[in-house]
């Protein structure tokens, strides 16, 4: 039961999150607020971006594995805890902190 919650929350996350990136690329946006709060089980690719403001490419650089000023993941192999399969320069905006991610990147 647990692994079908948050496979379906994990489907509607980055459905809701792809078309919030329709929109953004449909305005142009270039900057990002990661916001969602911070739970029990928020793990710290989420804790240390939350609440901050970020531009297009340091998300992008995210998700390519790299690290950007004053934060700590990802970690020296390019990856953090609970990072989805197949996130990427292109799929970061979807997929955000990985599974069971309650973040999202409102474009500003």
């Amino acid at each position: 039961m647990q692994y079908s919650k948050q496979v379906a929350y994990d489907s509607f996350a980055v459905t809701d999150a792809a078309y919030m990136q329709t929109v953004a690329e449909s305005i142009n946006a270039e900057w990002y607020l990661y916001q969602g709060g911070e739970v029990a089980d928020s793990r710290a690719f989420c804790i240390e971006r939350h609440g901050h403001y970020y531009h297009k490419k340091e998300v992008e650089a995210w998700g390519a594995g790299k690290k950007t000023t004053g934060l700590e993941t990802p970690d020296s192999t390019g990856h953090w805890q609970g990072e989805m399969k197949g996130t990427n320069a292109q799929t970061i905006f979807q997929t955000r902190g990985g599974y069971n991610c309650k973040h999202q990147l409102m474009p500003v």
